[in-house]
């Protein structure tokens, strides 16, 4: 055979089957890259007829064990040791794995970055399925010399900040909020939020 270093991705027929596949032990190896296109990577022990199959019209090049459902989890920023899990069918998620995030709370596992329904520990998935972490985070306003009402807000991943405070300083008038204390980026309400931050009052 010849070894494809970029190969990612395999599509095939709808007639596709895999009973005649008799023997491919090397079949993908040296192919470290391949995925499936809903993210099933190589895995140096998937590579005999019991493994090689298409799971369904919508996940061509999937190669998984037979009689499981892959579900990925998405760390969303955060960092995940094992992104991958092979659910019997049939079976709920049980233990759910837990990223870590810097301080960041972790929130749960959802079906969407934004949205979507939180998942727990009963649920059984029925395909491939794909959870994102989402995360709380830390965002100050620091008034640098003047006075806030609102000097800390929670917003989770994924969101935008919403509504700006407003801060008066004495003789000051207010310019907008920034991510230096001297200098940096104003920010606008509709700022998409990755990560706990200090943002800071800026006067003329």
């Amino acid at each position: 055979r010849y070894y494809c270093n970029n190969l990612k991705t395999i599509y095939v027929s709808d007639n596709f089957v895999t009973d005649r596949v008799s023997y491919s032990e090397y079949m993908f190896s040296g192919d470290n890259q391949l995925k499936g296109s809903y993210g099933t990577t190589y895995n140096s022990s998937h590579t005999d007829d019991e493994y090689a199959r298409i799971d369904s019209v919508n996940t061509p090049g999937y190669f998984s064990e037979t009689g499981v459902n892959i579900v990925r989890y998405y760390p969303n920023g955060g960092n995940l040791n094992n992104q991958y899990r092979e659910i019997t069918i049939g079976d709920s998620l049980g233990t759910l794995p837990t990223p870590t995030n810097g301080d960041n709370e972790f929130v749960g596992w959802y079906t969407k970055i934004v949205g979507g329904e939180e998942i727990t520990s009963e649920y059984i998935p029925t395909e491939y399925t794909e959870l994102y972490a989402r995360w709380k985070f830390e965002i100050k306003f620091n008034a640098n010399g003047g006075t806030v009402d609102t000097s800390q807000i929670d917003v989770y991943s994924g969101q935008t900040i919403g509504t700006l405070p407003t801060p008066t300083r004495e003789g000051f008038g207010f310019v907008g909020w920034y991510t230096g204390l001297t200098d940096g980026v104003k920010i606008s309400g509709n700022r998409i939020i990755t990560d706990s931050a200090t943002y800071y009052a800026h006067y003329l």
